[in-house]
């Protein structure tokens, strides 16, 4: 055999060879049914994200407590900042009943609400059970409306009037919640 063709088949052979060890199985690449990996550590899904109706529907779980506090501003008074506890004493699907507390305990007042879509709620007060003074038209007359922020932070504003009563001059002109969970009842 001259050596110009030993030469040729003899690098074919080197080819062939060098090939099929070079690159991957293109056979195996192609396979309907590839073999898992496992991989280099251990590995855990993504938590999923709570939504603001998540949010809502744990915040106004029976026994829930949040506290913060309560803005009220009037021709009267000024504006007034005080303490705010909210209780929630009952839940029924999307309908849920509380107690608010302001002023140490002093003021209290019973509620009804419902949660609204996207995180919103409402409430209206329904019955003074101590405190308020001459404040007693809030029963009827004020709708609270709000909605969750965060998972630890709901903001709610007060509507006067409401259910078309007329508005008095010692009425609020703006009145904010800001409320967190209590840390001694969540914990």
């Amino acid at each position: 055999m001259p050596r110009r063709a030993l030469l040729g088949v003899l690098t074919a052979i080197f080819a062939v060879v060098v090939s099929s060890t070079a690159w991957p199985d293109r056979a195996a690449a192609d396979d309907d049914d590839p073999k898992p990996t496992t991989p280099s550590r251990a590995t855990r899904p993504a938590p999923a994200r709570k939504t603001p109706e998540a949010w809502a529907d744990e915040a106004f779980a029976e026994e829930r407590v949040w506290v913060g506090q309560q803005l009220l501003v009037s021709d009267r008074r000024g504006r007034e900042t005080t303490d705010a506890t909210l209780t929630i004493t009952g839940r029924d699907g999307k309908k849920f009943e509380g107690t608010l507390s302001t002023h140490g305990g002093r003021d209290q007042v019973a509620l009804t609400g419902t949660l609204l879509r996207g995180g919103a709620f409402e409430w209206t007060y329904v019955k003074i059970i101590k405190g308020h003074g001459t404040s007693r038209n809030i029963v009827g007359d004020v709708k609270v409306l709000g909605a969750m922020k965060a998972s630890d932070l709901m903001v709610a504003e007060f509507r006067w009037p409401i259910f078309g009563s007329t508005p008095r001059t010692n009425y609020v002109k703006m009145g904010t919640l800001r409320l967190q969970p209590s840390k001694d009842k969540d914990d």
